[in-house]
């Protein structure tokens, strides 16, 4: 398996994971995701000639986690360390 990181400069800092046909943009807000949406749908309507399946393509909390056919994912609940 080959990985490959490309790092760009963006107007909203991102993570973009690919598996397959599927893809998780990560961000740090609702908003930038909301955003970035548009963004992806747009490039994917005009460049690509495909559409974002409505039902398909949520905006979620890392803490909602997330499951598709191929790929779940969920933010680890972190150990607080007292002082």
């Amino acid at each position: 398996m080959r990985h490959e990181a490309l790092s760009i400069e963006a107007a909203i800092p991102c993570y973009i994971v690919r598996y397959a046909d599927d893809a998780v943009v990560l961000c740090r807000s609702e908003e930038h995701a909301k955003i970035l949406k548009e963004e992806i749908a747009g490039f994917l309507r005009t460049t690509l000639k495909l559409e974002l399946s409505a039902e398909k393509t949520l905006v979620t909390h890392a803490d909602k986690g997330f499951a598709e056919e191929s790929l779940c994912a969920r933010r680890p609940k972190m150990a607080r360390w007292e002082s």
